[in-house]
């Protein structure tokens, strides 16, 4: 969405609106719960194109007015479907058949990137091109095209799953794969060997006992991209409830990470992801009745349902989602039960109600949960810091080295912006320049140590050499000490480690060390993964050190001995024993690993049951 803070700087500046004027209008804004551009729209402060100038100006996207526009071109590809349009709040304007070029007016860019993003699965030969307008620009030209109104989750899928790949029938009852599919296209058990796996892909070639199977051309692109256009479809639904969408993802990651221990193949993890986000919906049958894939998902989503052979031996998904579920529900009834591993696994067993042969299914989500608390300790900070420094926001000189000793850094530009967020941000430490304005700075310091619950945070200022007589003032005025520009990062951490000591605020330390007897390589990388941390990992051997570099779950570099890349991370999958230990992110070499972390530790396993000696 545009962001309003910017829409109204520009007004501003552009002398469309004075600052009273918006004033007056942001409090109608508030009183009638409309958006900002209704409001100014509404109460004529503003034309409509006037407005479109306004959002092109700060988004950097072309405005075009959309007044007598109506949407849907009936030549249009027929995934954007009217209904589609109004749940991602864009408006398609006109498409183009010789080129294949649909223009689509959007709200902001970011809405534009994720807008291509979920639907580059959709949109075959297409091209999406983007232009900006205010949003009840868009709202009175829906309307204006045909009859509005808030359609539910079902009734938008529709639109949604039109243009699919694999069309818009039913599965084949008898595989599950969709209609017109290759006639061999056979469901077959996945990897873990559990009955009720999800359907395959078209079949594959037969390769040799333990070989990695090859991927099936174009299906991990085409599933990540269903996936990640469900992934933006419920956000939206629940665009307002941000704790229901992080409980949500919570759930997915717990499904997969419980996937990989039970060695799930690739399209049974896909079913399993892609049911635990439609689960979510409120009227996730209605959505399944329409949006078609070949993964049979209500068997995945409604186990107990099931009749005849699927009832007696339901999918193993399915098994893991309720599993998920049900610890999700108890956490939230009777979060001190789950600070207890076996009060949790009794009270897991009795709701759980799943067959006595599937309990060792329990024993690995235990583990799960277990080693993930081992891991938590990379999120604990080493300290909040508060940076006050205009030049810190344009060049970020000095956060980055902070946060890769476990600091959680905050920088503002002004003494006015840092004050707003104190209260929330609770800093440990202050970093204030002083040179920009003098005067705010130290009557900012004479706030903070005359405030009794910021009296004890220390400041340290940063001051020109050339000005002691201004360093002076600074320690008077309440700063604990001061550091010299251009700061030197060894001296800025001696600082504050020891002016945080000082104050006694506790020291914690950064990262975790174990051994890999505690926890192995593969599930610590899988933990990781999952919570999509940045970390870097070093191992120790009592012959070779070792060290992964991993950014947002995805594993990047790795380099053991004279080995780099995906040579070194194979080798240490092997190692059985040594220490381990993690690191907030330092600088990153040059990346030499590509491909998926999924596709490492298949391979990985592969080449270690081939050559089981280990270190």
């Amino acid at each position: 969405m545009l962001d309003p803070e910017k829409l109204k700087q520009d007004l501003i500046a552009s002398g469309k609106l004075t600052a009273e004027r918006l004033a007056e209008v942001e409090r109608v804004a508030r009183d009638q719960r409309i958006s900002l551009s209704e409001a100014l729209i509404s109460r004529l402060m503003i034309s409509f194109s006037d407005l479109g100038a306004a959002c092109a100006r700060v988004t950097g996207l072309p405005y075009v007015p959309l007044v007598g526009l109506r949407p849907s071109d009936p030549e249009a590809p027929v995934w954007m479907s009217p209904e589609f349009a109004a749940c991602a709040h864009v408006f398609p304007i006109a498409y183009d058949p010789q080129t294949h070029v649909l223009k689509v007016a959007v709200q902001d860019a970011e809405q534009a990137a994720g807008l291509e993003r979920s639907l580059r699965f959709l949109m075959q030969d297409s091209r999406l091109e983007f232009s900006v307008a205010p949003d009840i620009e868009m709202q009175r030209a829906r309307e204006r095209g045909r009859p509005g109104g808030k359609r539910s989750a079902g009734e938008l899928a529709a639109g949604f799953a039109r243009g699919s790949r694999w069309g818009g029938g039913k599965s084949d009852p008898r595989t599950g794969a969709p209609s017109g599919a290759a006639p061999g296209a056979k469901s077959k058990p996945g990897a873990s060997g559990a009955s009720g796996a999800a359907p395959a892909p078209p079949p594959r070639k037969e390769r040799r006992p333990g070989s990695a199977a090859p991927p099936e051309p174009g299906y991990s692109e085409m599933s990540q991209s269903l996936i990640s256009a469900v992934t933006h479809f419920v956000r939206l639904q629940f665009s307002d409830e941000p704790e229901r969408v992080h409980g949500i993802r919570t759930c997915v990651r717990y499904c997969q990470l419980m996937a990989s221990r039970l060695k799930f193949a690739p399209v049974q993890v896909d079913a399993l992801v892609l049911g635990t986000w439609l689960s979510a919906l409120d009227s996730c049958e209605t959505v399944l009745g329409q949006f078609s894939t070949p993964y049979r998902l209500e068997e995945v989503i409604y186990p107990d349902k099931q009749r005849g052979v699927r009832a007696v031996h339901p999918r193993v998904e399915g098994l893991v989602l309720k599993l998920v579920r049900c610890y999700q529900d108890l956490k939230a009834e009777k979060p001190e039960v789950c600070r207890n591993v076996n009060l949790t696994r009794r009270e897991l067993y009795l709701h759980w109600s799943a067959a006595p042969e599937h309990q060792q299914m329990l024993e690995t989500f235990l583990q799960v949960l277990v080693d993930e608390e081992f891991l938590d300790k990379l999120g604990r900070s080493a300290g909040r810091i508060l940076i006050v420094d205009p030049e810190e926001i344009a060049l970020c000189s000095l956060a980055p080295p902070l946060i890769s000793m476990g600091y959680d850094v905050i920088a503002m530009p002004d003494t006015r912006s840092a004050r707003d967020i104190l209260d929330e941000f609770k800093p440990d430490l202050i970093l204030v320049s002083v040179d920009s304005a003098p005067d705010r700075v130290l009557w900012f310091c004479e706030r903070l140590k005359g405030d009794a619950k910021t009296a004890g945070v220390p400041i340290l200022a940063m001051v020109s050499p050339d000005d002691p007589q201004l360093t002076v003032k600074c320690l008077r005025a309440g700063a604990n000490d001061y550091l010299s520009k251009p700061v030197h990062p060894e001296l800025l951490f001696l600082k504050v480690q020891n002016h945080l000591s000082a104050a006694g605020v506790e020291v914690k330390e950064c990262g975790v060390s174990g051994s890999l007897e505690e926890m192995s390589f593969t599930d610590m990388i899988q933990i990781l993964s999952a919570g999509r941390r940045n970390v870097d990992l070093f191992l120790n051997s009592e012959s070779a050190e070792g060290r992964v570099y991993i950014r947002e779950g995805d594993v990047v570099h790795a380099v053991v001995g004279e080995q780099t890349g995906d040579a070194a991370f194979y080798a240490l999958m092997r190692w059985k024993s040594g220490t381990f230990t993690t690191r907030q992110c330092g600088p990153l070499p040059e990346r030499t690993i590509h491909v998926s972390t999924m596709s490492l530790l298949m391979e990985g396993s592969r080449q270690v049951d081939e050559a089981p000696e280990a270190k």
